[in-house]
């Protein structure tokens, strides 16, 4: 159970707060946020607070970028993007560095993932890429996940979760066993946040559950757990706008 919900007061701004990402100490990050850039973000201990963000060099443009997230080694970052040169909406994109302190190469996008509609909210763990996808109209929104194979990655497939209800906003622990997504199915009050176990990643998740401790009357939805399980860092608008919390498991 979560409990000790802890507003992020330094990096939450009169802007919507998109998402947040970060390294495995928790002590620096990429986070979306207002416009729809993405931003470099650090701070000195865990009870520091974050200092200025600055923009991730090599990958903003005039169009809207979001949920960004660096590859463990930081050399390749995954993020959203309505720029033009994919498949249409909003869209999976990669771009490359070789070196943690050099900006990123331009970005291609991931031709092999991206559908007609929109794929964003990318989240990597080890070598498999979990995303949300919306592939028709009238169909709901899926997650879906693919394993890197190359300098791209392998076929996709659905992450089974039950419900015929939009699931989004994956987030999974580092032994992929537990995942946090956002729905809308029965049994929030809205957009709230659920998660699911399996014993195996060769395995189904279990049934779905809602974190209850964590709902609002608002828009709530994961955006990274750390590497140890213990905290969620979630996006919430309990406050009245999308702003950035973290809450920390007994």
């Amino acid at each position: 159970m979560f409990d000790a919900v802890e507003e992020i007061t330094s990096l939450n701004t009169t802007e919507a707060e998109i998402s947040a990402r970060f390294a495995d100490d928790e002590l620096s990050g990429i986070v979306t946020a207002g416009a729809g850039d993405l931003f470099v973000v650090d701070r000195r201990s865990l009870d520091a607070p974050f200092r200025a963000p600055r923009s991730v060099p090599g990958v903003n443009t005039t169009a809207n970028e979001g949920h960004g997230m660096l590859s463990a080694d930081g050399l390749r970052i995954v993020f959203e993007s309505d720029r033009p040169g994919a498949s249409g909406g909003r869209d999976l994109w990669l771009a490359t560095r070789t070196d943690t302190t050099a900006a990123f190469e331009e970005a291609t996008p991931l031709a092999d993932l991206n559908g007609p509609l929109d794929d964003g909210e990318p989240y990597l763990v080890g070598d498999r890429l979990y995303w949300s996808s919306t592939e028709s109209e009238e169909g709901p929104t899926r997650i879906r996940v693919a394993t890197a194979s190359g300098a791209g990655f392998g076929s996709p497939s659905v992450v089974a979760l039950g419900e015929t209800t939009s699931d989004g906003h994956p987030v999974l622990t580092r032994d992929e066993l537990e995942i946090f997504f956002s729905s809308t199915r029965p049994g929030s009050k809205g957009t709230a946040i659920w998660t699911a176990r399996r014993a195996s990643t060769n395995e189904a998740f279990g049934e779905p559950r809602i974190v209850a401790e964590l709902d609002s009357d608002g828009i709530d939805y994961p955006t990274w757990i750390s590497a140890d399980g213990r905290r969620l860092y979630f996006v919430s608008e309990r406050n009245g706008s999308l702003d950035l919390f973290v809450a920390t498991r007994r």
